[in-house]
């Protein structure tokens, strides 16, 4: 037999495209490498006037170590700083050490640089053995596409997951106009979810426009969502808008289906969530954790929170509307676990659930809306609005 070429450490530059036929064209990257890198240094600047333009990747399969080789956080497939306008299509990317594909300000720590418009078409991101950090991470990013995707087999137990969106802790970085879609997301691990968003409290700016859409995702692992996003900062009237929208997504068997802290403004509809372990989360136990301006409307909600949780917790929040989401089977049986909607540890207000239905078939419901004894409730601008409840106990009044 042939003994493969091993490649590590090259390079790319602006205005080229790197091209094979189809995924027979394999890139062995040696252990402990970069694959390809473009602007690994300090090029650029922190304007993007002199960011590397017009690079593409199509067409070819880009191989890692892990199976051989382990874990190695900052050993990346490829190595992207300083782009404006880059196109990754049809590509199989496998068996990465670190991540599969690594958008970042340099390599070089507390350097600014932004990148602009990343597209990601058509391309297989398999793990292998879950022993990675994550499939693609940014660091820094305004105008991402990923479509027709596959994130199979990614992330180990204390890394992040599938998509990371994740600054580094310098004031300038930048998350914004990402959309997420027609992805499929299969057996991936990690502790933020998989696709997540963590921004450091450093970060000056929110995350914004922020959409995952008509994805699937199956057998996740990990102790995060299937959509995350944490800011790390409390969500003021006077702050700005997040945006960030979830919709037609269908999920099943995972750990939570979302969870949302520190944002104001988004929507979550008509999604399908099915046999998740705990609720999701809409707010939690501090003000830097709270949301604001929250639509959740015609979305699906089966046996999740069978572990603990109920199926949506409610904490810190304002103005949430939940508009005919239906709940089936949630909770776990349990006296203290066994509702649909938990109002947690919190100053929640205008609460207000609009044509809720819930239903228990198998009695592992027990009650439609409990409030946790630390849970401050507006109870003048809070309320249940025609619920299909049956004759389940609800502490929240209706109107």
């Amino acid at each position: 037999m042939e003994r493969p070429s091993w490649w590590g450490n090259l390079r790319t530059y602006e205005n080229i495209q790197t091209i094979g036929e189809d995924w027979s064209a394999v890139l062995s990257v040696k252990a402990g490498c970069y694959g390809i890198s473009l602007n690994s240094g300090v090029s650029g600047d922190n304007l993007g006037a002199a960011n590397a333009k017009n690079v593409a990747f199509r067409g070819f399969a880009l191989k890692g170590q892990v199976s051989a080789a382990g874990f190695s956080e900052h050993c990346h497939l490829l190595n992207l700083n300083g782009f404006s306008h880059l196109e990754v299509e049809n590509l199989l990317i496998s068996g990465f050490q670190g991540d599969g594909i690594y958008c970042g300000s340099s390599n070089d720590r507390a350097t600014e640089r932004h990148n602009f418009s990343f597209s990601a078409r058509r391309v297989r991101f398999d793990g292998v053995n879950n022993n990675n950090r994550n499939a693609l991470t940014f660091i820094d990013i305004d105008g991402v596409v990923v479509e027709d995707c596959q994130f199979l087999n990614c992330t180990r137990s204390d890394m992040p997951g599938p998509i990371d969106m994740e600054p580094n802790a310098n004031s300038w970085a930048t998350i914004r106009n990402v959309t997420i879609r027609q992805s499929v997301f299969k057996n991936n691990g990690g502790n933020l979810g998989e696709v997540g968003v963590m921004i450091p409290a450093a970060v000056t700016k929110m995350p914004q426009n922020l959409t995952v859409e008509y994805c699937k995702s199956d057998g996740y692992s990990g102790t995060g969502a299937m959509f995350s996003l944490c800011t790390n900062r409390e969500p003021a009237p006077t702050q700005d808008d997040t945006n960030f929208r979830l919709s037609n997504n269908v999920a099943a068997n995972g750990c939570m289906p979302y969870q949302i802290l520190g944002a104001k403004r988004g929507l979550i509809k008509q999604n399908m969530f099915t046999d998740f372990s705990r609720a999701a989360i809409l707010g939690y136990n501090e003000a830097k954790r709270g949301v604001r301006d929250i639509e959740s409307v015609d979305n699906r909600f089966v046996r999740c929170g069978y572990a603990r949780g109920g199926g949506i917790s409610i904490g810190y929040a304002s103005n949430v509307r939940s508009l005919r989401d239906k709940l089936a089977d949630c909770g776990n049986g349990k006296p203290g676990g066994a509702m649909v909607i938990g109002l947690a540890r919190g100053l929640s207000e205008r609460i207000v659930l609009d044509s809720l239905e819930v239903t228990s078939p198998t009695g592992r419901t027990l009650v439609a809306v409990q409030r946790d004894a630390r849970n401050d409730l507006d109870l003048a601008t809070s309320k249940m609005v025609s619920p299909r409840i049956g004759l389940l106990p609800a502490q929240l009044p209706v109107k």
